[in-house]
């Protein structure tokens, strides 16, 4: 392996395959959710967000809100997300830690 596969070129190169994974995850699931029911897409949107907060991670591109925010989805995903209702407050939650971030940088 040469010295540029460990450089900045192979990094971006990596970070764009990471990317690209995440956005046929996106595609698909758009594709797919004219025939699921409506609760999917917001559930769809935060698998998403998790999926690029991990290629980030996996690159080596992600700081300690982007962790911070993957650990939140990571928690919650599967878990207590059982109407909408829920869904608004755990979105307002996250949102909140984004914000946050934000607001400081």
């Amino acid at each position: 392996m040469s010295a540029v596969d460990n450089g900045p070129e192979a990094d971006r190169a990596r970070l764009a395959r990471e990317v690209f994974k995440v956005m046929t995850f996106m595609l698909s699931a758009a594709k797919l959710l004219a025939d699921e029911p409506k609760d999917y897409g917001p559930f769809r949107l935060i698998d998403a967000a998790g999926r690029l907060a991990a290629a980030l991670e996996r690159c080596g591109f992600a700081d300690e809100a982007i962790k911070a925010v993957a650990r939140e989805i990571e928690r919650e995903k599967y878990y207590g997300l059982n109407s909408e209702g829920e869904i608004r407050v755990y979105l307002d939650r996250v949102l909140g830690l984004m914000a946050d971030h934000l607001a400081g940088a």
